[in-house]
């Protein structure tokens, strides 16, 4: 066979799937040798595949292959749920070279509290913890305990020693979720159904056990943070946040319309973002002589962007294409220099989402902008400005130019209607009536 240079072999294994890893690891025993660490660097963690990579198993020599661990299995019985977790959880200094975990497991809403939080605890307790970089927490339930049940029913006293106490009232439930966080740490990754920015109060309990827990402690540490939930909420009055000076890269998504000021908590807690992505249906309105997302100039370093489309109170409809230039026009006019890409989604979730993309193209002289609309398999190409020009650059305008000052607009949520038209029409009232096309 002819003789591949490693580096050439290793940029090739990263381009391709797990299923044709597997397919060239069975032509010789030379892939297959090289091809381990590609095959074996994720493990979801049972009690039937944990026997295999204990000392003295078939796989235990895999297990310095292991980067990335799940311990989250699907729900079956209280017991065997217990098992597993507590099991698993104590294994996990097998896998020596292990940088990435996930935390999931899945039980009756009587005993999600407790299962979760006595998982992560013996978790942090194992030596590997400390080099762990990505964390992901999965904990998605809304459901609300049913205290009137005996959880204790069919549990045996190793399982209640893990489990700890488990609260019988509502009252009963920590105000507090003391966590203990790998040094290491680097990126967290949330799954819930409720995510509160708020401090927590017993009046007024989340039912994910996050309790404050993006607080002063994960402000140094985190470069990159995501959230996934139904609803996101934030104080109402922003004052005093925890501002976490080293994340880059942030990601939300949510199914609801967000409580209290979305962008304007962002832009105060996440102030060195280079990576900003918000995918939710809800699309922001903003008035039509505004510029959408203007808060967004407070983040100088911003690079990419993906956000909601942004849309105009009814009857008009979603922003067009000249209003969309003129939003980037204004973010990179007030300060955003490094801007490279800008997408602007219209229903995210749908099966054939609606896209509407700009790519910065950076010249000494000046910059312009190379949109693309993408409908389904569609797209459709276009240069901003028309004629190609290019638009200086800030600190090229001359002194005495006076430029609108313009006002932070907060934006509202709301679910899009279905019968609002997809674009503005250049013959609506609104369109003549105060709005005027970007021109630099």
């Amino acid at each position: 066979m002819f003789p591949f240079p490693a580096e050439l072999l290793i940029e090739i294994f990263t381009q391709l799937t797990r299923k044709d890893l597997y397919n060239i690891a069975l032509c010789s025993k030379s892939y297959r040798r090289q091809l381990l660490p590609f095959l074996f660097d994720r493990l979801s963690l049972s009690l039937d595949s944990l026997v295999s990579f204990q000392e003295g198993g078939h796989f235990h020599y895999l297990c310095q292959y292991v980067r990335q661990i799940s311990i989250a299995q699907r729900y079956t019985s209280n017991s065997e749920a217990i098992n597993q977790a507590r099991i698993c959880s104590s294994c996990l200094d097998l896998f020596s070279n292990a940088t990435s975990v996930l935390i999931g497991p899945q039980i009756s809403a009587d005993l999600q509290y407790n299962l979760f939080a006595a998982t992560l605890k013996q978790i942090s307790e194992q030596r590997v913890y400390d080099s762990i970089k990505i964390l992901s927490l999965s904990y998605p339930s809304d459901a609300l305990p049913n205290f009137t049940r005996n959880p204790f029913l069919n549990m045996t006293e190793t399982n209640r020693q893990f489990m700890g106490d488990i609260p019988r009232t509502s009252s009963q439930l920590p105000e507090t979720f003391d966590m203990t966080l790998p040094s290491s740490l680097e990126e967290l990754v949330v799954t819930v159904g409720q995510f509160s920015f708020r401090k927590p109060s017993k009046r007024q309990h989340p039912s994910f056990p996050n309790l404050f827990l993006l607080n002063r402690h994960l402000a140094d540490k985190l470069k990159r943070l995501e959230i996934r939930a139904k609803t996101i909420e934030f104080p109402s009055v922003n004052s005093h946040p925890v501002v976490f000076h080293n994340v880059k890269i942030l990601r939300l998504e949510f199914e609801r319309p967000p409580q209290g000021k979305l962008m304007d908590n962002l832009v105060s807690r996440f102030q060195n973002l280079e990576d900003l992505t918000i995918e939710t249906p809800d699309l922001p309105v903003c008035p039509p002589t505004s510029i959408a997302y203007l808060n967004l100039v407070r983040l100088p370093r911003l690079k990419q962007a993906k956000i909601p489309w942004p849309r105009a109170p009814w009857p008009h409809g979603c922003f067009n294409r000249v209003q969309l230039t003129n939003v980037i026009g204004e973010w990179i006019l007030r300060g955003i220099d490094a801007l490279e890409r800008v997408e602007f989604l219209q229903t995210p979730m749908a099966r054939f989402r609606k896209t509407m993309s700009f790519t910065v193209v950076r010249e000494p002289e000046g910059w312009r902008l190379l949109g693309e609309i993408q409908t389904g398999g569609q797209k459709t190409r276009f240069i901003e400005p028309e004629n190609g020009e290019l638009i200086s650059w800030p600190s090229q305008q001359t002194s005495g130019e006076v430029r609108e000052v313009r006002e932070v607009v907060d934006l509202t949520w709301g679910l899009i209607n279905p019968g609002y038209p997809n674009f503005w029409g250049h013959n609506s009232a609104a369109y003549h009536e105060g709005y005027e096309p970007f021109d630099g």
